[in-house]
């Protein structure tokens, strides 16, 4: 990593038409050895100026980058086009397993919207039949030994049950949809473990609310509680 900001933003311009994401990961490195206010807008401008290349590629790019770097660039934990783009790459890269441990970072959230990107990173590391044990809110958890959290028969038994009751109206399925899909985001790691508890009722207590069909005094778990605070 270039000593001085003007070295680094040359190396930007120089990398920034050849390879999108090695251009990105000098950013994320100047991100953390630069720290001034101007610094930081002038590598964000890189930055958007690097994503809007990539979107109108509809979000596909080559690169060199090595698997690393991927990983290290969605440590940014910035849950954009970018993040699926590098996400996207890091699933077709065979050496991934080298760097199973970098990975427990992602478990190691301290708040809610950091946990959203724990099951994500599961799927991939399931994906690569990852056999590493991860420490996730005082539990071991490892990819290749537990399996996916979709494949978990009273979550498939859940979906086709939210299905039956609301999927013949597309407005209202869409809003259960969602709610389920933050269902899973919530409590992905309980569901490997089967800890969850009134999954159907409480999914459906919630939607009944957002649809309408009851008041929110209706909600009387701290569960329905917080998911409905959490969809808000």
């Amino acid at each position: 990593m270039p000593q001085d900001f003007s070295e680094l933003i040359y190396l930007i311009e120089k990398t920034k038409d050849e390879d999108y994401l090695k251009a990105i990961a000098l950013i994320e490195e100047g991100f953390k050895n630069f720290f001034t206010k101007e610094e930081h807008d002038v590598l964000n401008s890189y930055r958007d100026f690097i994503l809007a290349k990539i979107k109108l590629n509809n979000l596909q790019t080559k690169t060199n980058l090595p698997t690393l770097d991927l990983i290290n660039i969605i440590k940014s934990k910035k849950m954009d086009h970018l993040f699926f783009v590098c996400y996207n790459i890091l699933k077709t890269r065979e050496d991934v397993k080298d760097y199973a441990s970098e990975f427990q970072f992602f478990f190691n959230y301290k708040n809610f919207d950091d946990s959203m990107f724990s099951p994500l990173i599961y799927d991939l590391l399931v994906e690569h039949q990852i056999d590493y044990d991860y420490k996730v809110e005082q539990k071991t958890i490892n990819p290749k030994k537990l399996g996916s959290v979709l494949k978990n028969k009273d979550i498939a038994k859940l979906e086709e049950e939210l299905k039956e009751e609301y999927g013949k109206d597309i407005a209202k399925f869409k809003i259960v949809n969602q709610l389920f899909s933050i269902y899973i985001f919530k409590n992905w790691s309980k569901i490997l473990f089967n800890e969850t508890k009134n999954d159907y009722i409480t999914i459906k207590n919630v939607a009944e609310v957002l649809l309408g069909n009851k008041d929110k005094s209706s909600l009387t778990t701290d569960e329905e509680k917080e998911f409905y605070k959490m969809f808000l």
